[in-house]
């Protein structure tokens, strides 16, 4: 890829998934990305070898609704049993240098990760060859351009133009019963052209611009994670550096920023390997019933606000929430957690643009952000009562903590919508906190 922005996304199906035959949470995924990066078209790479997940990627790169896509597989989908034991058998040394000794870890015996399902350090290599392999004669492309065309940059720039995508309906056979609001969140709103809408199989779907805000490493945007949104609520303690025990008093003083127990003592083990390969690190806000309400500023991105139905007439902040929103969505971080912990669908009372949220406008998404079969994300409607809040509006210093925590002085904030959140008395920080791992929200 000769482009600026991110040339490559990756899909691993994993534990985030519900049933092994599923498609549609990675059609989903696909239209998001497709539309997010449209300027730089990136290569999709999927671990897996799942035929009908595959085939979903070879549709869409044939009919052009994703650019480049390569699937992956692991050396059990193409070495049958017996050659898979002779790569672990001591008699390996006889095989080619890549794949003798594939029953050993690359980290030592004493180091936490050892299981059985994991792949060793020689299929780990393996798959970056493969993967290299395919890089190489995009490489070669690339060269062969560069030489060609000294002005090679400014060529590809009016070669590639950033044109949102339109999609079919969904192609996955199976899609998961979520309401018809998550259901265009996640596959598209139909679409109506100047002929007016398509009919039946040739009915065409565009996604809405979605804004986005996590803690979760490694994350690259200082101005895209959660504090660059609180309004007020925060506690002091805002930094998780070395995983620190955060104190009951720390809770009290407000929400927190945080990783549960499970993360934290998993990332001190590994982290006496030297890591083990491992950037994330589930960092979270957690919050109880003597955090008090978080309140949250979620801006209209001024690179967005230019969409369709907004670009025919003027704006008119006055308009209510729901001319500028669709919907936001809440995800707690993909973890074990106990029955007793914080619902999201029960435990929090939520105000939106000014408006108590009743509990029958919050439901929990299914198929997507599932983790061991359980939804940790909740979608919420925009009332159509619900009023935006400017940026000038807001108290001066809630301000200057916005600008600072984005990194600049907020010249490109404007209009914004208030989003409070409390957790419920039912909730205790033994039981399980309530916790926001990602704020989305998706704009009209």
């Amino acid at each position: 890829r000769l482009a600026t922005l991110d040339d490559v996304v990756s899909w691993d199906f994993s534990m985030n998934e519900v049933g092994r035959d599923n498609t549609a949470v990675m059609e989903a995924y696909v239209r998001q990305v497709q539309h997010q990066y449209r300027e730089s078209k990136p290569l999709l790479i999927s671990l897996d070898n799942h035929k009908g997940r595959c085939r979903l990627l070879e549709q869409y790169a044939d009919q052009g609704w994703l650019s480049e896509a390569l699937c992956v597989a692991r050396a059990e989908a193409v070495f049958d049993k017996p050659m898979l034991e002779r790569f672990k058998s001591a008699d390996s040394d006889s095989l080619a240098p890549g794949l003798q000794r594939w029953n050993e870890f690359g980290a030592p015996p004493s180091c936490p990760g050892r299981s059985s399902w994991h792949p060793k350090q020689q299929e780990h290599e393996l798959i970056a060859w493969m993967i290299a392999m395919d890089f190489a004669e995009a490489l070669e492309y690339a060269v062969g351009v560069m030489q060609q065309d000294p002005d090679w940059k400014q060529t590809f720039r009016h070669t590639r133009p950033a044109v949102d995508p339109t999609f079919p309906r969904p192609v996955s056979p199976h899609l998961f019963d979520n309401s018809e609001a998550v259901h265009k969140l996640l596959y598209g709103h139909e679409y109506n052209d100047n002929n007016g809408r398509s009919e039946g199989s040739k009915q065409q779907y565009k996604m809405h611009d979605v804004s986005c805000r996590t803690n979760f490493l490694p994350a690259t945007d200082s101005d895209k994670v959660l504090p660059s949104i609180v309004a007020s609520g925060l506690a002091s303690t805002t930094t998780a550096q070395d995983f620190p025990e955060r104190s009951d008093a720390d809770y009290e003083s407000g929400w927190v920023l945080d990783v549960s127990k499970v993360e934290r003592e998993t990332k001190r083990k590994v982290e006496k390997c030297g890591g083990l390969g491992y950037v994330d690190m589930k960092l979270a806000l957690y919050g109880i019933p003597q955090s008090g309400p978080l309140q949250l500023w979620l801006p209209v991105e001024s690179h967005i606000h230019s969409n369709e139905h907004h670009s025919s007439h003027d704006h008119n902040h006055d308009e209510p929430a729901s001319h500028w929103f669709d919907s936001i969505v809440l995800c707690e971080a993909n973890e074990k957690r106990s029955d007793q912990a914080c619902q999201l669908q029960q435990d929090l009372t939520i105000m939106v643009g000014g408006v108590r949220m009743p509990p029958n406008n919050l439901t929990m998404i299914h198929g997507a952000g599932e983790y061991l079969k359980r939804p940790t994300c909740v979608h919420v409607s925009i009332p159509e009562t619900a009023q935006m809040t400017q940026f000038h509006d807001l108290d001066a210093k809630v301000q200057q903590r916005l600008a600072k925590a984005r990194g600049h002085d907020g010249d490109d904030l404007n209009a914004g919508l208030l989003l409070q959140v409390e957790a419920g008395t039912r909730v205790t920080r033994q039981a399980g906190a309530c916790c926001l791992s990602h704020v989305a929200w998706e704009l009209h």
